[in-house]
Parts: structure tokens; C-alpha cells; sequence
């Protein structure tokens, strides 16, 4: 724990000292440059996935042909063996492969955070990443790596590029698939919003189409797996019916008190004027109502909340950003940090998700 508590403190230092002397930019490169170096030095013991991608590295090295690399993997997304194949014929090894997936995915959060650094506070943003979400892409590096193009679509769509938001947005699916979700949200959201500009109406409607894919999601599914788009790994994992009895309404409630706590300042502070937002707010109560279903269906709910519990990493900021008042400011931003916190001892040093306790060097 101490590699890594240790490498987010001198990475959020950096971060405070770039802004002081006003150069933010170079302070996150920095900071995504030390993050990255921790992945590329670990051993192939920290994280339970990290043994599956020592085995798709090793296949690229071997392979003479990007197209018979793709044949033999063809459960992985297509836009990660291109990276992954990339990689390995510029001949870097199994630790430059970790440091520069790592790298690149923590470029396009930290990039998204940039882009929004005047609409957001820029201090919990990178504290909730690093805290919260980073650890994640130790283990599941195809869908963190996702979540975090994604993520940067998301910024380009509040920075009013619609039309390059939703391109890098669509690009998240060729490195996981399960954020077809998502990104079948966003399209539904944006279709309806075009021709009704109508919030309550877009959202409602947005919550309804949710609702009914999850009490159909098992016929839905089936029928995208037979079409072909959902290969026979994810349609086992889509479709299974097994139960996690691990997951307990204390985290449902854990996600959802400081949801509501911010919602209430989004409401004070008139933030839902910017329909975006509200998307945002609206796609994290669904990710967070999701994360409560992992009891039916453990894989299926969890890896499609998390793309949508990612969005805490810009939405919390922003209202945080919009608060008028100095002491509520004060308030949201320890309660927040203090939900960071929390997150990380929780998720990691006690329940040691993935694994990625101790951490080892190669």
C-alpha cells in the first residue's frame, strides 16, 4: 500500500505545485508519468488479470501478422490488439507494454480534466481518479483504458464538441465491449434531445429505455450475440445468471448519500441549466442503481456501472466548481476527498480488489 499511496502523494504534489506556477499541463503529464511507471515496474502477481495480458503481450511479440494475431484473439476488441500488436513490434518489453497502457490511459483522464479546468475543481478531479479509479487499470487495463476514451469524449461533449465527443466516444467500444451501454445511452440521450429539447422528457425517457433493457437485457442480448457483435466470452459474461452475494445495500447506500448530497447543491446552484450536466447526473444515478443489480448478475452490472460511476470524476468537480458559497465549497470538497478516501481503503486495502495487494516489482 505504500508504493501506492506514496506514488499518488508525490503525483498530486506535483499537480499543486504545476498549478502554482501555471503550468497545469506539465504537472499531469508528470503525475501521469510517475502513476504510469508504478504499472509498468509491478509483477505479474499484482492484479488476478495481469497473467492475461502477459498472454496477449506474448502472443503479439510471436506473431508475424497483425491479422493472425487478431484471428487467435478474436474475444479481444480489436482496438486493443491493434495497441497491444503496436507496442510490442516497436520492441518494448512486457514492462514498457504496462507503462505505456497505463501511460495513455491516464493521458486521456488527465487530458479531460485539462480541457474542463476552468469549469471544474481541478484538486478533486485528479484526488478522485487517482484515489478512486486508478488501481482499476492495473487489473482491468482493456476496460479502464476504454473508460478513460470515453471519459474523454465525455469532456470534449461539455466543452461543446458534439460531433468529436461522440467519434471518441464510439471509439471506447473497440477496446472493451461492454461499454455498448454507455455509449447506447449517450446516442439515445443526444437523438432525443435533437428532436424534443425538452430535459425532463429526454431524461425520463432516458431512465425508461435503461429500465426496460434491464428486465429484457437476456432476450436483447442474445439477439446481439447472434448478429454477431457480442462474441461467446462476453455473451457468457452478459448472460450469466449467477449470483455475487458479496455486493450489499451498504454500497448501494455508500454511492448514493453523496450522489444525493450533490444533487441537492446541483438544484440550489441551478447546475441542470446546462442539459449536459444533467445527463451526467442522470447516468450516474443509473450506474449507481446498476451497481445495487450486481446481486443477479455480478459481471453485467458491474462492468457497465463502472463507466458510468467513472463519470464522478468530472460531474462531482463541476458542481463543486459551481457553488457560490465559500463554506459549502469548503464543505462539498472534504466531504468529497474524505469519500476518496474512504473509496480506496475500502475497495482496496480491505476487500484487496483484483488482487493488487501486495505490490510486488517485477
Amino acid at each position: 500500500m505504500i508504493v501506492y499511496l506514496s506514488s499518488i502523494c508525490v503525483s498530486y504534489f506535483i499537480i499543486c505545485i504545476s498549478k502554482y506556477k501555471k503550468k497545469v499541463y506539465l504537472g499531469l503529464f508528470v503525475s501521469a508519468f510517475i502513476l504510469a511507471s508504478i504499472a509498468g515496474m509491478r509483477s505479474i502477481t499484482v492484479g488476478s488479470d495481469t497473467q492475461i495480458y502477459s498472454n496477449i503481450y506474448q502472443l503479439a511479440k510471436n506473431s508475424g501478422s497483425f491479422v493472425s494475431y487478431r484471428d487467435i484473439y478474436s474475444t479481444v476488441e480489436s482496438g486493443y490488439l491493434l495497441l497491444t500488436w503496436i507496442i510490442t513490434k516497436m520492441g518494448f518489453s512486457w514492462g514498457g507494454y504496462l507503462f505505456l497502457v497505463n501511460l495513455i490511459t491516464n493521458f486521456f483522464v488527465f487530458k479531460s480534466i485539462y480541457i474542463l479546468r476552468d469549469k471544474i475543481n481541478l484538486d478533486v478531479s485528479v484526488l478522485l481518479y487517482m484515489l478512486v479509479y486508478w488501481l482499476y487499470s492495473l487489473n482491468i487495463m482493456r476496460q479502464s483504458l476504454s473508460m478513460s476514451v470515453i471519459l474523454f469524449g465525455i469532456a470534449l461533449f461539455l466543452n461543446n464538441q458534439t460531433k468529436l465527443a461522440l467519434l471518441i466516444i464510439l471509439c471506447g467500444i473497440f477496446f472493451h465491449k461492454s461499454s455498448i451501454v454507455f455509449v447506447g445511452l449517450m446516442v439515445v440521450f443526444l437523438l432525443i434531445l435533437k428532436f424534443e429539447n425538452n430535459l425532463v422528457l429526454t431524461n425520463v425517457s432516458l431512465v425508461f429505455i435503461t429500465l426496460y433493457f434491464l428486465m429484457f437485457r437476456y432476450p436483447i442480448l442474445e439477439l446481439v450475440k447472434k448478429i454477431g457483435f457480442l462474441g461467446d466470452k462476453y455473451g457468457d459474461y452478459f448472460l450469466s445468471y449467477g449470483v455475487n452475494s458479496g455486493i450489499s445495500i451498504v454500497n448501494f447506500l455508500y454511492l448514493l448519500i453523496p450522489f444525493l448530497i450533490f444533487y441537492m447543491f446541483s438544484r440550489k446552484n441551478d447546475v441542470f441549466e446546462n442539459k449536459k450536466v444533467y445527463l451526467l447526473n442522470v447516468l450516474l444515478y443509473i450506474g449507481i442503481v446498476m451497481n445495487l443489480l450486481t446481486r443477479t448478475n455480478y459481471i453485467f452490472f458491474f462492468r457497465t456501472a463502472l463507466f458510468m460511476l467513472f463519470l464522478q470524476v468530472l460531474y462531482y468537480p463541476y458542481v463543486i466548481k459551481c457553488e457560490k458559497e465559500k463554506n459549502n465549497r469548503l464543505f462539498l470538497t472534504f466531504f468529497i476527498v474524505l469519500y476518496a478516501i474512504v473509496s480506496f481503503f475500502i475497495m482496496f486495502a480491505i476487500s484487496n480488489y483484483g488482487e493488487l495487494f501486495p505490490y510486488t516489482f517485477e
